[in-house]
């Protein structure tokens, strides 16, 4: 029995001495089994280039499951305070009018100056937890973005000022479980820890 490799150095050694057109025959032969969905994520394409959270704008590094209407944005604006995300800067400034969020769905668990820690239940704020699980997807290879998030609590750091609370970092942790994962900004990760 031959690889797909084999067969196809055999069919191009083959198709050598053989027009354009048997090539492209070949070619679409081997290729037709193809599906842009069955690769595994870490194989596919980065889809979003950059994304506006807050007052920053971040080029992405990796992939994230966003959905295919949003696949050809070159940026995606997200509301800093519930997550919410839009395609485009004036779609974010209406729902910024609107959005009554100022701080992450959650309870505010510790207050030090100007920074607070929200604990927030994936099973309560789902939307808010899938987003926020797709953003680290963007900047972290071997995240899996948890369509699931019911079974995590996240423990979100905000630093606050006049305007609201602004996401500095987080770490989720599984509920049924002691192993929890941390997502960090700088000099935060010490201080989450």
């Amino acid at each position: 029995m031959m690889t797909r490799l084999q067969r196809k150095k055999l069919d191009m050694t083959h198709a050598e001495g053989c027009s354009g057109s048997k090539n492209d025959i070949i070619q679409k032969k081997d290729h037709e089994d193809f599906k842009p969905g069955s690769l595994p994520e870490h194989e596919k394409v980065k889809n979003i280039a950059k994304i506006e959270l807050g007052r920053f704008e971040m080029e992405t590094w990796y992939f994230s499951p966003f959905p295919p209407e949003y696949n050809e944005c070159e940026k995606l604006y997200f509301c800093e305070f519930c997550l919410n995300y839009m395609e485009k800067k004036e779609q974010l400034l209406r729902h910024m009018k609107k959005c009554q969020l100022k701080h992450p769905p959650g309870n505010e668990i510790y207050r030090s100056g100007t920074l607070s820690m929200f604990e927030v239940d994936g099973m309560k704020n789902k939307m808010y937890s899938q987003n926020l699980c797709s953003i680290s997807k963007l900047f972290i290879e071997h995240k899996t973005a948890d369509i699931e998030v019911g079974g995590f609590l996240f423990y979100v750091l905000c630093e606050c000022d006049d305007r609201g609370c602004h996401i500095v970092a987080y770490f989720s942790k599984h509920t049924n479980s002691q192993r929890s994962r941390a997502k960090q900004g700088p000099r935060s990760g010490h201080f989450l820890i």
